[in-house]
């Protein structure tokens, strides 16, 4: 039997347990919970756990990863350490390290720039852990925090014309999409919602803006009183829709299948979907000729889909270009992004030069309080 559990903020994991075990576990097992979840039987896990029976277990809040895993007979096995810091640096198609991008540092939803001088990314707060907008000259390094803002701000897009920047926020108790011009300090609203509100992409053309709530994906016309579009109802997991550089095709992530798989319609009826993904993948990214499809596989491996367009859009078969050093990618988080010409690769690969250990405890039962 599988449940789902919420820990720290917006971070799930499943822990896996036999029926027997069920219960005494729900009732006293936990790694680091701030906040109750519900088990799809509607037991209550908040009211019932005790205490943290193994402590400083690495746990990415941000991307929804947690270094840990339960057995059906009492043993558990997990990571130690914290938040892995991640080092901006380009890859060619083959796989072969280029040059590094600046020092070190925690951060993730990279987009790149039009011009590719820059490149936006989310990074937490030291003192609140909360995440803002950061740019970074790619020819020096040097990163500018964009946003200052109590809540959440993440997801960054950059506008055609690369002078402004889009991003989601839930400041203010309330989910909003705001736009930031570089050389203003002033975040404009553009868009207020009552639901979770996740920022995916911007056309070419300037005029559509996609955004998601987890399920659910909407187009939002950049006029003056925008009314968002549904494109696709809710039902399933989606998340990181991207705009072909035409603007008649959306690439996008859901787990329909059962697996998160990458999916392309066209834009905007949302017609002719077509799975582009094998064996799972997440995270599309298109070639600025429309000639080709990128997206990462859950294995870490950067992978190409040849593209064909005209009145229809010919996919042809996924192959890995290389494989990237993340071992564990976020499939709902931009770990990476893509040069234009589609030769290079930007990715967050992991600072770290050694591996953490893996510790095992057994009969974990023991260690709870009496």
């Amino acid at each position: 039997m599988r449940f789902t559990h919420e820990i720290a903020d917006g971070l799930h994991t499943a822990c896996a347990y036999s029926p027997e075990a069920l219960g005494y576990a729900v009732k006293h097992f936990r790694v680091g919970v701030e906040r109750a979840g519900r088990s799809p039987g509607g037991l209550d896990l908040g009211d019932s756990l005790l205490g943290a029976i193994v402590d400083s277990v690495i746990a990415d809040r941000w991307i929804g990863l947690a270094a840990f895993a339960v057995s059906t007979n009492g043993t558990i096995i997990y990571r130690s350490g914290g938040p892995e810091p991640r080092q901006l640096q380009w890859f060619d198609r083959t796989g072969t390290p280029l040059e590094r991008i600046g020092e070190p540092a925690y951060f993730w939803s990279l987009a790149l720039s039009p011009d590719e001088k820059r490149v936006a990314q989310a990074r937490p707060d030291p003192d609140t852990g909360r995440s803002d907008i950061w740019t970074v000259e790619l020819s020096t390094g040097v990163a500018t925090r964009m946003t200052f803002s109590p809540g959440n701000d993440d997801d960054p897009a950059w506008s055609p014309d690369g002078r402004s920047l889009a991003f989601w926020s839930d400041r203010n108790a309330s989910y909003k999409i705001y736009r930031r011009t570089l050389t203003s300090p002033e975040d404009v609203v553009v868009y207020q919602s009552s639901t979770a509100t996740y920022l995916g992409d911007w056309s070419r053309d300037g005029k559509f803006l996609l955004f998601h709530d987890g399920q659910a994906v909407h187009a939002l016309p950049m006029t003056a009183r925008p009314e968002p579009v549904r494109l696709l109802d809710a039902g399933y997991k989606r998340d990181e829709p991207h705009f072909s550089p035409d603007g008649k095709w959306v690439a996008y992530s859901s787990n329909e299948s059962g697996a998160l798989e990458v999916y392309v319609a066209s834009f905007p009826a949302f017609g002719q979907k077509q799975q582009v993904s094998l064996g799972g993948g997440g995270v599309p990214w298109w070639r600025s000729d429309g000639t080709e499809l990128f997206y990462m596989s859950r294995e870490g491996k950067v992978m190409s889909v040849p593209v064909k367009a005209g009145p229809t859009v010919e996919f042809g078969t996924p192959t890995m270009l290389f494989e990237s050093p993340i071992h564990t990618p976020s499939l709902i988080s931009s770990q990476y992004a893509v040069a234009r010409n589609g030769q290079r690769f930007l990715i967050a690969a992991p600072s770290m030069t050694t591996t953490p250990p893996i510790t095992v405890v057994l009969d974990w039962t023991k260690l709870l309080p009496q």
